[in-house]
């Protein structure tokens, strides 16, 4: 019964003139980063005595995110170096949007931590 309506979806796809998704082959489509972040540990920042310290340290790491995303060195690299930069440059980002209204939401700030240390991986020269 699966397979008939599988196979009927599949063909009214077809017809229909819509171009059939890559993922309808069976494979599965994997689009993570896998597990990286998935354990959140508390962020070393939460320990910090005032919230303007943690403002100041998250936008520092968001700062360096943006510059880092920027560089052409690292956006012609073949590294993760560019996706982690882009990712870190976010989740801070998010991060600052909720320290700027007095809430600390520890898991934005893991986020912002995780992708910050994952960005920080050095760069590996790629030579033709």
């Amino acid at each position: 019964m699966r397979k008939i309506i599988a196979g009927a979806f599949v063909l009214a796809m077809a017809s229909s003139g819509s171009a059939i998704a890559a993922d309808f082959s069976g494979a599965p489509v994997y689009r993570s980063y896998g597990s990286v972040c998935a354990t959140p540990k508390v962020p070393s920042v939460i320990n910090l005595p005032t919230l303007q310290d943690m403002m100041n340290e998250i936008t520092a790491r968001y700062v360096t995110a943006a510059e880092t995303s920027e560089m052409e060195s690292v956006q012609a690299n073949r590294s993760t170096r560019y996706q982690w930069a882009l990712q870190a440059r976010a989740a801070c980002g998010i991060a600052i949007g909720y320290l700027r209204e007095n809430e600390v939401n520890p898991d934005r700030l893991w986020n912002c931590e995780c992708y910050y240390e994952r960005m920080g991986a050095p760069v590996i020269a790629v030579r033709y």
